[in-house]
């Protein structure tokens, strides 16, 4: 694959994987307010790796 190709979607994937900790970071915080179960948090956290 031609390098001017593979780099957007390098980019693109690092992307992905800084928002779902950004989703995991803002779901700990709903958890530790209270407004999240463990139960909830667990499952949503789960659901994120799918998104990439």
């Amino acid at each position: 694959m031609n390098a001017a190709y593979s780099a957007p979607y390098a980019g693109a994937a690092s992307s992905q994987k800084d928002d779902i900790f950004v989703k995991i970071e803002r779901l700990a915080e709903l958890r530790q307010k209270g407004i999240l179960t463990d139960q909830e948090f667990n499952a949503k956290k789960q659901d994120l790796p799918s998104q990439i």
